[in-house]
């Protein structure tokens, strides 16, 4: 298990008090996430579905690689490289 840095936007920044940056510890994207959860209650409700899914208008960047081109919310961590939670864009 590793500590990760979370970088969180500011839309959601109100699940974690406020902060911009969590350290969190997991030895995936899934466990950092949890983690992140158990210091800040609700914050998973922000970022996942109800079957435990990332919610489809975000994405979760390890380094500058997104999650779903990886293994997803299974993506293991090393903490080399920090999670970057960004809402997802469209448009034409």
């Amino acid at each position: 298990m590793a500590d990760v840095t979370v970088k969180i936007p500011a839309p959601l920044r109100f699940a974690t008090g406020d902060a911009a940056e969590i350290s969190a510890r997991g030895g995936t994207v899934r466990e950092v996430l949890g983690a992140v959860e158990a210091g800040h209650p609700g914050f998973s409700e922000v970022v996942l579905d109800q079957q435990g899914n990332l919610h489809g208008y975000l994405n979760v960047y390890l380094g500058k690689t997104n999650i779903r081109k990886i293994s997803g919310l299974d993506t293991q961590v090393d903490g080399s490289q920090p999670l970057a939670i960004l809402p997802a864009f469209s448009g034409g």
